[in-house]
């Protein structure tokens, strides 16, 4: 218990400290998050106020809106329980084994169970404020919207709130620590970023076609009564999500919600005690000790692969890097995955495109435009990744006889190489949409690819032109203001391309003017802009690359 104080005691006098007495920047930094907090909590329980408050309006049938308040706070917490173990896995991660206070207590003259329950607690109540800026705010809003507000129900809608995040967080810290043993040693971070981006991914796309089917009258109709009968179901009955909304459903003065109340309070103790133990038997056999080892690893002679023979034409320098970057993005799975959501963007994109029957009339191969600001972000993102812990190699490499343009050149290669086979993939997706004919597919296919290389170079040359050269910068490659002007020259360019190709277009199948003249035209004033876009950034790029080797 004393171990637990402590540790509370030294966030609470850290947390005061930073907002009292420190001076300048540190205290504006501060006294943002605190600040942010607040705002947050404003604006969702203002959004969930105006859900509410239509919803128990007394104009509606008394009988459904009595059920659905009741079901409804154990349905959410139902859906929140695994959103909860997910935010416990981070925050244990960072908890056991980034933060390095822990191994300053297990050196301690501590006995390492108690350390254990406190970081639990400790762990606990950090998940459980990062659920209060969403789920307290919401709490405040449906007892208000079914007029539940009192002193009583405050208090224990707070302890049944934070009761119920004990569970979850208990979870998570044990699959933390299981994770840590099973998963490749060094790659753990790697791969929890890539499955997150897999699931934010499919979700992403999950969402979008269901609320494009909700607008089908018979649709929106069956998602409802299947709503119906999962707030229904025994899932939503049994388990702590249960008997917390239990507790936030029942009206204050009545005994009936200090029951479940009590079991959530039960489950919390037992959840703590269990996980502590389980931690600490899992965390002191040394397995966080063999995933921090640096380790032995034998000396191999690594030959080509296949596809990197047949690239014997390119320049030696441009191939030198092309490779350089193509092999540190394979052993870079965080940036592989981080291209997940402009793929889940492209797809949502087609199905949004072939679902509005408006677009069929429209010119199939200029409609095929639309995807250009899409493929800019997907430019971007590789882009970005050329420059991923750069800061050491770049000065390397400038000091060699390649030079600055011949670097960007080959990182060009690699952006574009990467860009266009997704370019091509969606250009295929988009032509089975349309069920384009084959001058039609020729044409897309060209504006989608020689865009598409403009495009990577943009991307390319502002990555060198705003790239952070601090050693502190070094996975940072683009700032927030770098990327939305890159985007920004990259829409611009594709509103150029379509001020050609559309005109164009009109010239010919309105205006009646010869295909050849027309189009030959559009064509040479289509490919002098790509050039332009394309070369432009990578010499202003280079020109900042010996600046900074001279």
């Amino acid at each position: 218990m004393m171990t637990l104080t402590a540790l509370l005691a030294v966030r609470w006098r850290s947390f005061v400290n930073a907002l009292t007495r420190t001076h300048g920047r540190e205290r504006v930094r501060a006294w943002i998050a605190p600040i942010w907090v607040a705002v947050v909590a404003v604006s969702v329980t203002w959004a969930a106020s105006q859900l509410f408050q239509p919803l128990f309006e007394p104009a509606y049938p008394t009988a459904n809106v009595r059920y659905v308040a009741e079901r409804l706070p154990a349905f959410a917490l139902m859906g929140t329980f695994g959103m909860l173990v997910l935010s416990a896995v981070t925050v244990s991660l960072h908890a056991l084994y980034v933060n390095q206070e822990m191994q300053l207590l297990l050196t301690a003259p501590i006995r390492p169970r108690e350390v254990f329950v406190a970081k639990f607690v400790d762990i606990a109540l950090a998940n459980a404020t990062l659920f209060a800026m969403l789920g307290f705010p919401v709490v405040a809003a449906y007892a208000h919207a079914r007029g539940l507000l009192s002193v009583e129900y405050a208090l224990r809608a707070t302890v049944a709130l934070t009761s119920f995040c004990v569970l979850p967080t208990a979870i998570g810290a044990v699959c933390a620590i299981l994770m840590m043993r099973a998963l490749p040693a060094n790659r753990m971070r790697d791969i929890i970023g890539a499955l997150g981006l897999t699931g934010l991914a499919i979700g992403y796309v999950a969402l979008s076609l269901a609320a494009r089917r909700m607008h089908e009258p018979a649709v929106a109709v069956g998602t409802a009564r299947a709503m119906m009968d999962l707030l229904s179901s025994p899932t939503a009955s049994r388990g702590p999500w249960a008997w917390a909304g239990s507790v936030l459903a029942t009206p204050p003065g009545y005994p009936e919600a200090y029951e479940p109340l009590l079991w959530l309070a039960l489950t919390a103790v037992v959840s703590v005690v269990a996980g502590a133990a389980a931690a600490s038997h899992l965390h002191m056999r040394g397995w966080a000790g063999a995933q921090d080892a640096a380790g032995q690893m034998p000396v191999q002679v690594r030959n080509g692969a296949l596809w990197e023979n047949l690239l014997w034409w390119l320049p030696g320098p441009h191939r030198a890097f092309l490779l350089k970057d193509m092999r540190s993005l394979g052993r870079d799975l965080r940036q592989l995955s981080l291209l997940l959501m402009p793929a889940a963007v492209v797809v949502v994109l087609l199905l949004n495109i072939g679902s509005d029957p408006a677009t069929h009339a429209a010119p199939r191969a200029l409609l095929s435009l639309a995807l250009l600001p899409v493929l800019g972000m997907i430019a971007l993102r590789i882009a970005s990744s050329a420059f991923v812990g750069e800061t050491t190699g770049l000065l390397v490499a400038l000091a060699s006889p390649a030079g600055a343009r011949n670097i960007l050149v080959g990182k060009l290669y690699y952006t574009a190489l990467l860009s266009c086979i997704l370019a091509v993939a969606a250009t295929a997706g988009y032509g089975l949409v349309y069920r384009m004919d084959f001058g039609e597919w020729v044409s897309s296919l060209a504006l989608a690819i020689i865009g598409t290389i403009a495009l990577s170079g943009i991307g390319v040359g502002m990555g060198a032109r705003f790239l952070d050269m601090r050693p502190d910068g070094a996975r940072a490659s683009l700032t927030g203001s770098a990327r939305l002007l890159t985007l920004g020259l990259q829409l611009a360019y594709s509103i150029l391309v379509a001020a050609i190709t559309v005109p164009a277009w009109v010239l010919v199948h309105q205006a009646g003017l010869p295909s050849a003249v027309v189009f030959g035209a559009a064509g040479i004033a289509f490919a002098a802009l790509s050039v332009a876009a394309t070369v432009v950034p990578i010499l202003i790029g280079a020109s900042r690359l010996m600046r900074l080797d001279s």
